[in-house]
């Protein structure tokens, strides 16, 4: 519920661009489509559900909520300037975020996000974590080089310094 409230408060603030091109729409359509899923996982939908092993889920849960705190501390940080992922802009009046959660990762908000679909699917112990982590990586993956090439060309040295020295993704990973 933060997520769409912060969107709309955003929105406001600054107007965004509605995504049009096909690839803007499936992403913003799997995400709802994977949403949906979960929450019929945790309502006891058990789709390729492993053994129960009672430790699975409270790992799961841990990571899940790591994610979640993650995400919405590097949303908060970004204020106005956060856009859609599926938006590809830079706002008018934008400016480089590089403090808060942006000093350990230039892109907090998929981490987390990264981080709440494993964990999610760790806590209903399902199959599905692997190729939902797996796709998510590919995803974040294909969204934060297209972001970076954006905001290179638009913050130039500032954002090429910023890069040389914080991690993609996770610190001390990638």
């Amino acid at each position: 519920m933060y997520w769409f409230v912060k969107e709309r408060s955003a929105n406001k603030a600054i107007p965004t661009a509605l995504p049009t091109n096909l690839k803007s729409v499936l992403i913003i359509s799997c995400t709802y489509a994977y949403w949906f899923l979960f929450c019929a996982q945790l309502l006891g939908l058990d789709i390729f559900k492993f053994s129960h092993m009672s430790i699975v889920p409270i790992i799961g849960f841990a990571i899940y909520i790591t994610g979640e705190l993650i995400s919405i501390l590097g949303r908060v940080d970004l204020g106005t300037n956060w856009s859609h992922g599926a938006e590809y802009q830079v706002k008018p009046n934008q400016s480089l975020v590089t403090k808060g959660t942006y000093r350990y990762s230039r892109h907090p908000i998929y981490a987390g996000f990264f981080l709440v679909i494993l964990g999610g699917q760790l806590l209903v112990e399902s199959y599905l974590v692997i190729p939902f982590t797996l796709l998510c990586y590919l995803v974040m993956h294909i969204q934060t080089l297209k972001e970076e090439r954006i905001l290179t060309a638009h913050y130039g040295k500032q954002y090429i310094e910023y890069m040389k020295h914080t991690p993609r993704i996770f610190p001390r990973i990638f």
